[in-house]
This record gives structure tokens, sequence and C-alpha cells, in this order.
């Protein structure tokens, strides 16, 4: 019977395995790529080196880990030429996305193909939709993670809809009850990040209706609800 691998991920973050009873713990470099496997003794059982584009130039070791390259952020890599990055497949050995991005030109590229602007060795692109600093990605996880705490404290106000005024009515609360670094407009997008950290789905309408919902939080002269309405989540 095959062996099974488990993985220990903390917010999207590869941290370390466990294969045939062994752990190993994963080294990472700024951008997240892969630098070694140590055991338990924090001996180096694996070591590796790639080239901008993703593909190994150098590597010791063997164990079959499909994390390597960006491997610490989620990048999964799953045979020699491809990597899948959630919304998107990236051929390493051309350097260019395998489909056109899923939200077309809002991705900030006038080349939907394109990995990063050209630009692997300072960017990375953890969903497959647009690039990133990595330092930014880790202050959006702490900044979305009290964002989220503040949003607990809303659920039991026993809003109903459909999701997109849901998106709507959680961005105004949010603005309105929580700090200003919340109730921004990157909001909607971080929250879409997290939904593909965990499991999620993203939908550039739910970013459009959480970020209404922001800007209706700034407006004072009307509640949620009505501000919601009236820009076409009732």
């Amino acid at each position: 019977m095959a062996m099974k691998t488990r993985y220990n991920v903390v917010n999207g973050q590869v941290l370390s395995e466990t294969r045939s009873g062994v752990r190993r713990d994963y080294l990472t470099d700024g951008l997240g790529n892969t630098l070694a496997l140590l055991d338990n003794t924090q001996t180096k059982t694996d070591t590796f080196d790639y080239f901008p584009s993703g593909t190994v130039a150098v590597r010791t070791g063997a164990t079959p880990t499909p994390f390597q390259w960006n491997g610490g952020i989620g990048y999964f890599k799953d045979s020699a030429s491809r990597t899948y990055v959630r919304a998107r497949t990236l051929n390493t050995l051309q350097g260019r996305w395998m489909t056109q991005d899923p939200i077309g030109f809002k991705g900030g590229d006038i080349n939907l193909y394109r990995y990063v602007n050209n630009r692997p060795t300072v960017l990375v692109d953890p969903i497959g939709l647009f690039p990133w600093v990595a330092a930014a990605i880790i202050l959006s996880i702490v900044v979305l993670g009290a964002c989220v705490h503040c949003a607990k404290q809303i659920d039991g106000l026993g809003l109903s809809g459909d999701d997109k005024r849901l998106h709507c009515m959680y961005g105004c609360l949010i603005r309105k009850r929580c700090t200003y670094i919340c109730g921004n407009h990157l909001l909607g997008v971080l929250k879409e990040i997290m939904d593909f950290f965990f499991g999620g789905t993203v939908e550039w309408a739910d970013v459009t209706a959480t970020n209404t919902g922001v800007s209706c939080g700034g407006d004072h002269s009307r509640t949620c609800s009505a501000c919601c309405a009236s820009s076409g989540y009732p």
C-alpha cells in the first residue's frame, strides 16, 4: 500500500511534510523557493537551486516533493515542465502561463500569458492572477487575519441575501466598525486571495461587490443596506 504524505500548511505557506513516517522541514528563501529539506536532526536531506523561470538547475537528494520552486507559497510541480499555481498552470520551460489570465487585463499586464511581468527574481504570483512582491503576501495575510477577526463580530447580525449582497454588506460594515486598514479597497482582493489559499474560488465580481461595500461604509448619510441596494445589490 502506498504511503501517504502529510503537509503542514499555515496560511497557505508549506512548512513541513511527513513522508513515510519521516518529517522534513522546508527551508525557503524570501520568494518562497524551497532551498532545502531538513530532517528531524536539522540535517539537509535535499537541496535545490533553480533557473529564474522555475526549472531545477541543480539538486541533491531524492525526496519526491512537488513543492520546489516557490513551493513554500504553494506552487505545485506536477511534471518537469508544468507547475500548478491555483488559478492557472505555468509552463516553466517557456516561462509563461499556459492559459490567459482569468481576470483579463485587470491583472495589470497587457500580455495575458506573461508570468509576473518577466520579473521572476523579484515577483511571485501565488494565485495565478497578478504579480505580488513576496513581502506583501505575508503582510496581506496578517492584515486580513485582523480583518477576519473583526468580521466575525458581524456574523451575529443575521445578514441575509445572495452572495454578492453579502459581500457588499460585509465590506460596508467592516469599514464602519473595524479599523481603517480593513476598510479600504484592498479588502476585496485580499479576501479572494485567502479564498484560494483555503480552498475557495476567485470571482472578480466578489471583489467588486466587497469594494462597493467599502465605499458604502464611507457614506455616513445612508445605512449599509440602503447603499448596497442602490448600488445594485438589493
